[in-house]
């Protein structure tokens, strides 16, 4: 907590805090921008994307948290830490980009699908080579054509590898 208040502005004695100042129209982008890539998320989840976010950017001595700071807070929160030192080959980064573009597209043609938020084949995690991100619904229950949708878009990523 003591990272989010450097961003709403509040002085903090961390030293990483310190060096992370707001910009001015980062608060006409948050309500924007960050409300539709945290769906779901609690106020301690937000608190933990402020801080993850203030921490990225002090590890790159930057001054000000921008977008692009919280961008990667969310995808770490979201998706588990980057592995950077991972060698994937040519055709493995291929059959990955082909898995997930799989799911992507199935849930764009699929009536009952939710709706896809973002697609990314970094591997992240420790088995997670990429992963396709939804806006999740608000509905507790499910149709039976929902179920089958979710069902399609679980299977194609498969099936879009078989195809290549």
């Amino acid at each position: 907590m003591v990272m989010a208040t450097a961003i709403s502005g509040y002085t903090s004695n961390s030293a990483s805090a310190k060096k992370c100042r707001k910009k001015k129209d980062l608060k006409v982008k948050a309500k924007n921008g960050l409300a539709a890539l945290t769906p779901g998320f609690a106020g301690a989840d937000i608190a933990n994307v402020c801080n993850e976010a203030a921490l990225i950017a002090a590890r790159g001595d930057k001054t000000q948290v921008t977008m692009d700071h919280f961008e990667a807070a969310i995808d770490r929160i979201i998706g588990g830490l980057e592995k950077k030192n991972k060698v994937i080959s040519k055709l493995e980064r291929r059959t990955i980009a082909y898995h997930e573009s799989g799911h992507a597209v199935a849930g764009w043609f699929l009536e009952h699908s939710e709706p896809l938020l973002k697609v990314t084949i970094v591997p992240r995690g420790t088995a997670a080579l990429g992963f396709a991100q939804y806006v999740p619904s608000e509905n507790l229950l499910m149709t039976k054509e929902q179920l089958f949708n979710m069902t399609c878009m679980t299977l194609v990523g498969r099936a879009a590898e078989q195809e290549r």
